[in-house]
């Protein structure tokens, strides 16, 4: 029996370890020991349910980077504001992220957006893999690519992240008499990258060259099956925020269309749900089965998450996209490329709810286009790649059982 520690260090909601649950259960029934190292362990708790695994704390950074020019244009931008602008806080993490690999003895890494332990793992013998959507791990072009196309920086803007975070990092690498990196990119080559994600919703699109995406591979099989309202008109299946700015705006609106709307919110107070409740609408208390929200609803609004906005698509339909962060909003650029669905962004004027929802309703293209990309990947199967991922971790333990 061999044994892998899952790591995840950076990024919030359930996408995370959700999106890896799939992988590790087949590890599992396959003979091998997975142990997670995470982030948050209240939130994973919620998604593990009644599966019992080995959980830990991951080493983290309780503090804040500041100082820091504005906007983050690169993911070497995203590396300073997450430890690599102090030598101290870096190198104290690094330590921490040996100690947890000495501790486990794991026979492979898989590391999701998890760059202060990868840097720990670093000249190692533990054979590595990343996992995620492709977000966490930019490909092997330096400067890494801009992550706010629509703004035009000039090119030693995008260069300073990068090399401060190189600094910073080959200072920590001396001082633990490991070989220092020649470029900031150097530290994502690993044996394995499993990029579950499509080619059309890759956050760097053609800058990954022939590198293979394995594609997406869950859907939530947790969660509830509310009915849906009797408002009569198309269904409306809403995933939200509750930090979402314009919050209170859109549920008005939803409770005004013509429509049957369900609606999730991770900690909706109860004022909210009874000021807008109603028979068009209706609250879930606790995540919704997104197999089921897919298959039943007609159009989904979002904030661009990956696996909602892969497994809407996947089932045809198109998505009113509201994005609340960085990830989120390269996203929503490739749905809206594919005219498969409408970007709202609160402050930039387009935020008419009613007029957006009306026409993910009433113009046939964005559900034409939705169904585009669903017969484009009608075949993918995702237990296969499942498979697969099993089967390529197992060939870098050297098939350890």
């Amino acid at each position: 029996m061999s044994r892998i520690l899952y790591v995840w260090e950076l990024g919030a909601d359930f996408g995370h370890i959700s999106a890896f649950l799939p992988v590790a259960r087949r590890l599992r029934e396959r003979g091998h020991e997975v142990v997670l190292a995470v982030k948050d362990l209240v939130r994973v708790e919620s998604v593990l349910g009644e599966d019992h695994w080995p959980v830990l704390q991951a080493p983290i950074w309780m503090g804040k980077a500041t100082g820091l020019p504005e906007p983050i244009l690169t993911y070497g931008d995203i590396l300073l504001r997450t430890g690599f602008i102090d030598k101290r806080v870096l190198g104290a993490l690094v330590k921490g992220w040996r100690q947890v690999f000495t501790l486990i003895a794991p026979d492979l890494l898989i590391m999701d957006h998890s760059p202060r332990a990868l840097l720990a793992a670093l000249s190692g013998t533990i054979p590595r893999a990343l996992t995620g959507n492709g977000f966490s791990v930019p490909p092997p072009v330096s400067p890494m690519p801009n992550l706010q196309p629509w703004l035009r920086p000039p090119l030693q803007r995008l260069q300073a992240g990068e090399q401060k975070a190189l600094e910073i990092t080959n200072q920590v690498l001396f001082d633990l008499g490991a070989p220092e990196l020649e470029s900031m990119v150097d530290l994502f080559k690993v044996e394995e990258n499993f990029l579950c994600t499509f080619p059309e919703l890759d956050p760097y699109g053609n800058a990954r060259g022939t590198a293979r995406h394995w594609g997406p591979i869950s859907v939530a099989e947790w969660g509830v099956r509310p009915p849906w309202p009797d408002g009569g008109g198309q269904r409306i299946f809403a995933y939200l925020k509750v930090k979402y700015g314009e919050l209170e705006k859109l549920l008005q609106v939803l409770t005004e269309l013509p429509c049957s709307t369900l609606v999730y919110a991770s900690g909706v107070s109860d004022k909210l749900i009874k000021a807008y409740s109603c028979s068009r609408l209706h609250f879930s208390s606790e995540p919704v089965d997104m197999a089921y929200a897919r298959e039943t609803c007609d159009l989904a609004i979002c904030h661009g998450g990956h696996g909602t906005t892969n497994q809407m698509l996947l089932a045809g339909r198109p998505l009113l996209l509201l994005p609340t962060y960085q990830e989120q909003g390269l996203r929503t650029l490739s749905v809206e490329r594919l005219g498969a669905g409408l970007t709202v962004v609160p402050g930039y004027g387009n935020s008419d709810y009613r007029e957006l929802i009306m026409r993910l309703i009433e113009e046939e293209s964005f559900t034409e286009r939705a169904r585009d990309f669903a017969r484009r990947h009608k075949d993918h199967d995702p237990e296969a790649v499942v498979e697969e991922m099993a089967v390529r971790c197992e060939e870098m333990m050297g098939a350890k059982t």
